[in-house]
C-alpha cells in the first residue's frame, strides 16, 4: 500500500507520495484540493460560451495535470520541508479533441502545459498555429491516433495527463462525434488520468424523449465501459439569469506512473 505524507512551503501542506513510480495528480495544496473538490462552482459572469474565465481553467488545469515529479529523499522521521524533497521537470500534455475555447489555450500556455489540439477548419488551423507557438495543432483526418502518427507525435499516444472537451453549438447538434471518440482518448491517456466534459444545459431527443444532453452523454460514455465515473460539478456563472454548465469527470483506471515520462523526455523535449 502506497504511503501518503505530506512537507510544509510556506505554512501550506503538499501531499507527496513515498512510491517513487507514482506520479502525482497535481501540484495544489491539500487546501485548494479540498476546495476545488466541491460539487458547484460560481464563476464569473460568462459572456460568451464555451469562453469559460482564465481563472477556472487556471483551477482545471492545476488540478488535473502537474509538470513536478516530486520524491522524498529524506529518510528520517519528522516535518518534512522542501528541502526534503526532491523535484524533477515532466512535460504535461493536454489533449483537446475539439478546439474552441481560447481562454484553455491561453491558460495551458501560461501554466506551462503543452495542448495538442485536433482543428476541423484549414483556415483555423493556421491561425491558431500561428498564433500559439507552444501547442500542436493537428488536422483532422481519420481520428486522433492516426493524426498523432502522420505528424511523428505517435509516440505521446499513452502520455497525455488531461484531456478536455467542451460541447458548443456545434457539438450540441452533432454529439455523436463526442461518442466516436471516447476510444481514441481513452489510449492516448496515460493510466490514473482523467477527461473533463462541459456540458450546456441542453435537452435533446432520444428515442422520443426529452433529456438533458449531460445525461445522455454520461450514460453512453458509461455504456462504453472504458471511463469510470469520477464526479460531476456544477458550474453557475453571475448573472441575473444565472447559465448552468455540467461538469463531467471520467477516470481512466490504473496506476498513475512517472516512469513514460522519464524514459521518452529525450525524444520529445
Amino acid at each position: 500500500m502506497v504511503k501518503m505524507i505530506t512537507y510544509i512551503i510556506n505554512g501550506q501542506n503538499y501531499p507527496l507520495l513515498k512510491d517513487p513510480n507514482r506520479l502525482l495528480l497535481n501540484d495544489l495544496s491539500v487546501k485548494e484540493n479540498i476546495r476545488f473538490n466541491k460539487s458547484w462552482e460560481i464563476v464569473s459572469k460568462v459572456e460568451r460560451y464555451p469562453e469559460l474565465p482564465k481563472k477556472f481553467f487556471e483551477q482545471c488545469i492545476k488540478y488535473f495535470t502537474t509538470v513536478k515529479y516530486k520524491k522524498l529523499k529524506c529518510s528520517k522521521k519528522h516535518q518534512h520541508t522542501i528541502k526534503c524533497v526532491k523535484t524533477k521537470n515532466i512535460p504535461a500534455y493536454v489533449l483537446v479533441p475539439f478546439v474552441n475555447s481560447l481562454n484553455l489555450l491561453k491558460t495551458c500556455e501560461n501554466l506551462g502545459r503543452t495542448v495538442v489540439g485536433i482543428v476541423h477548419d484549414d483556415e483555423r488551423l493556421l491561425v491558431l498555429r500561428r498564433k500559439f507557438k507552444r501547442h500542436k495543432f493537428l488536422k483532422n483526418n481519420a481520428g486522433i491516433t492516426k493524426s498523432l502518427k502522420e505528424n511523428n507525435m505517435g509516440m505521446l499516444k499513452g502520455l497525455f495527463q488531461y484531456a478536455i472537451i467542451i460541447v458548443d453549438n456545434e457539438l450540441t447538434e452533432r454529439y455523436n462525434k463526442i461518442l466516436g471518440m471516447i476510444n481514441q482518448i481513452y489510449d492516448a491517456l496515460m493510466e490514473g488520468s482523467y477527461l473533463t466534459l462541459f456540458v450546456p444545459r441542453v435537452d435533446v431527443r432520444v428515442n422520443e424523449l426529452k433529456i438533458p444532453l449531460a445525461w445522455h452523454l454520461d450514460r453512453e460514455i458509461k455504456n462504453q465501459r472504458k471511463f469510470s465515473m469520477s464526479d460531476e460539478k456544477l458550474i453557475l456563472s453571475k448573472a441575473e439569469k444565472p447559465n448552468y454548465v455540467y461538469m463531467l469527470n471520467y477516470l481512466k483506471d490504473g496506476k498513475r506512473t512517472v516512469e513514460p515520462f522519464l524514459s521518452s523526455m529525450r525524444r520529445f523535449l
